[in-house]
């Protein structure tokens, strides 16, 4: 990605510096052995905040994992996660995007479950952000787990 002073001083400008290189991870194995440290929201929203970079491959199979086991085993968290999304405008995006068909099925039916059948009085916008995303993710590995059968 070009930045916009790239644009006006010229190409050979990029290439001595990076437009964002503040975004690349530095290095997978301390964000691995960070993300083996998280324990509840507050903790994912500090990873996020130090790693967003790295959450790539395997990283990423696993924030979606933790994501999604926690909202389906650990619910009554819910009002935590709301907490952790005042906190900071990125991390709402992040964590309904690691909602995804890569997660146990069992998580995903469990989560979409919860966000229909428990939500919470006063977290309504949450839990309907929720049961989209699960929804989706259902919808999305079924066509992947039907796609080759015909």
């Amino acid at each position: 990605m070009l930045n916009r002073a790239c644009l006006v001083l010229g190409l050979a400008v990029c290439a001595v510096v990076p437009a964002f290189a503040s975004d690349t991870c530095e290095s997978m194995d301390a964000a691995d052995r960070a993300l083996s440290s998280v324990h509840s929201w507050a903790d994912l929203r500090g990873w996020e905040s130090k790693y967003h970079a790295c959450d790539d491959g395997y990283l990423a199979e696993g924030v979606t994992e933790l994501v999604a086991s926690t909202l389906a085993l650990r619910w009554e968290t819910l009002p935590q996660l709301q907490a952790e999304f005042a906190e900071s405008s990125a991390f709402r995006p992040f964590v309904l995007g690691h909602i995804d068909a890569s997660a146990n099925l069992d998580h995903l039916d469990a989560v979409v479950g919860h966000a229909r059948d428990r939500c919470p009085q006063g977290y309504t916008a949450l839990c309907e952000s929720v049961l989209t995303a699960g929804e989706q993710a259902l919808a999305e590995a079924h066509e992947h787990h039907s796609g080759g059968q015909q």
